[in-house]
């Protein structure tokens, strides 16, 4: 923790007013770090890559879009339509 604030006193204080979000990250231990993955193949990573862009070719079909980065508000407003959950945790950030 010492350390967390040494660093912040380094940080202007200009700089670190327009920080909106601070995040404390614990420390990783070594044997997690280095311990095989045991995650998804590279076969299931790729399927599901593959399945994610043939529905996005699906749903841009017609646009001039290929990606969410290219979207435009009115399309977010579209396609991104937030259930009641979603709009209560945007809300509770806010």
């Amino acid at each position: 923790m010492h350390e967390i604030q040494r660093y912040l006193k380094k940080i202007s204080g200009p700089l670190l007013d327009r920080i909106d979000i601070h995040i404390e990250v614990p420390a990783v231990k070594y044997q997690q770090l280095s311990a095989e993955a045991t995650g998804d193949s590279l076969e299931t990573i790729k399927k599901r890559v593959d399945t994610s862009r043939t529905l996005q070719r699906e749903r841009f079909k017609g646009l001039k879009v290929f990606c969410n980065a290219h979207m435009t508000s009115r399309q977010i407003r579209k396609f991104c339509i937030l259930d009641e959950e979603s709009h209560n945790l945007l809300k509770t950030a806010m």
